[in-house]
């Protein structure tokens, strides 16, 4: 399976609030329009299978990429939002002046967010979504549209990377980071592709 995780298009919140699971946080105009663009630069792309994840973002901008192609969406909770517990909703400008949040950024393989999820617990229930979809689509090419720390997760398995290194990877919004899954396992074919900040 040829896995492409696509991180969601820019939300109407911005980059000033970390929105975690938030429901209602929909793609801002710009947000929808880059997700077009997308669109078209995939558009001679083989994908055979579009999935999400759950949150309304990584949903719309997932249809936006499936309807060119009349392909249905369906949902996959195994690629959802890390769960940021109490830091949901937060301000970054705020979370910068917390000691646990600067712990938690520097070493996410041992620090959770207050009432939230371990890296370790996100990026094994990822795997097990990543397994899942390859044993129903062991020859495709499945499109799975998600976050930047999903996206990031799945790429330091792939990689055999520590967790406590994973904001090395530069994941922008609507930027495409492609897997092979084999039996011989996880490989790297390309990393942040045509992202907004790319």
């Amino acid at each position: 399976m040829k896995l492409l995780l696509i991180r969601h298009a820019e939300h109407i919140l911005g980059g000033d609030v970390l929105p975690g699971r938030t429901s209602g946080v929909s793609l801002s105009e710009a947000g929808r329009r880059h997700a077009a663009a997308l669109a078209q630069r995939l558009a001679d792309t083989r994908i055979d299978a579009f999935y999400s994840s759950p949150v309304q973002r990584a949903r719309e901008t997932a249809q936006i990429l499936a309807e060119p192609r009349s392909l249905p969406v369906r949902i996959a909770e195994g690629f959802t939002e890390i769960d940021v517990g109490r830091w949901e909703g937060r301000p970054f400008r705020d979370l910068d002046a917390d000691d646990l949040w600067r712990r938690w950024n520097q070493h996410r393989s041992g620090t959770a967010a207050p009432g939230g999820e371990l890296m370790l617990e996100t990026q094994a229930r990822v795997v097990r979504a990543i397994h899942a979809l390859a044993d129903t689509h062991r020859e495709d090419v499945v499109a799975v549209t998600t976050h930047a720390d999903v996206i990031r997760a799945a790429t330091t398995w792939a990689l055999g990377m520590p967790l406590d290194l994973l904001l090395r990877l530069r994941i922008d919004l609507c930027s495409m980071t492609a897997l092979g899954i084999g039996d011989d396992g996880p490989t790297v074919l390309g990393l942040n592709l045509w992202g907004e900040g790319a």
